[in-house]
């Protein structure tokens, strides 16, 4: 009989499967083309059920940092927090955990991008321009955020790439261009869930 695995890498294991499951529902809904109309419920259930299942983790194990659980599943972790949109308080918690952490337990861009999507639903600027929606275009663009100088500033120190550049990025990879009734429907669905899940008040 052979030796029970590390507790490490048995957390690992489950987190990388966390982060599976997220992308096969990822995949089938947009190959199903309901990718993008609105929080679908499969993938809302999808993200509540992973991060209840991290929050077991995170009890019995502790928080799975770089060092504790390797750096796939500490990313995997990581994932399921920006992706538990339903769950505002579970999601400031987690930060600010993750910015407790000594340097190199998270990947400091991972680190910028949660505090991006916080400071997004809460109706703040971004620090680091990390989160895009479309814009009255239908083209992605960087939500409110702070100067762009700032914004440089913060990502060179991250060593990620320009403003200018990420937006560039994103419009070269993007999926899906709603025409204007879309969007109408888009921002008013996306007004009523920030309040309807505690982002943002009435």
């Amino acid at each position: 009989m052979s030796d029970p695995a590390p507790k490490g890498e048995t957390v690992a294991a489950r987190l990388v499967a966390l982060r599976d499951r997220d992308e096969k529902m990822r995949r089938h809904l947009l190959e199903a083309g309901r990718l993008f109309e609105g929080y679908c419920p499969e993938m809302e259930q999808v993200h509540l059920e992973n991060a209840a299942e991290l929050e077991k983790i995170i009890a019995e194990f502790g928080y799975p940092s770089v060092s504790r659980a390797g750096r796939e599943a500490s990313d995997a972790a990581w994932l399921v927090i920006q992706h538990a949109i339903s769950r505002p308080e579970f999601m400031r918690r987690m930060l600010k955990i993750l910015q407790k952490l000594p340097a190199g337990e998270v990947d400091p861009c991972n680190l910028a991008r949660l505090e991006d999507r916080i400071r997004m639903y809460e109706g703040l600027p971004q620090r680091y321009g990390t989160q895009f929606d479309w814009d009255d275009d239908g083209k992605l663009s960087p939500v409110l955020h702070d100067p762009v100088a700032e914004v440089d500033r913060r990502r060179r120190e991250l060593g990620m790439e320009s403003l200018a550049e990420a937006t560039e990025r994103f419009r070269k990879n993007q999926e899906f261009t709603p025409d204007p009734a879309f969007l109408e429907r888009y921002r008013r669905g996306y007004r009523e869930w920030l309040i309807r899940t505690g982002w943002r008040k009435p």
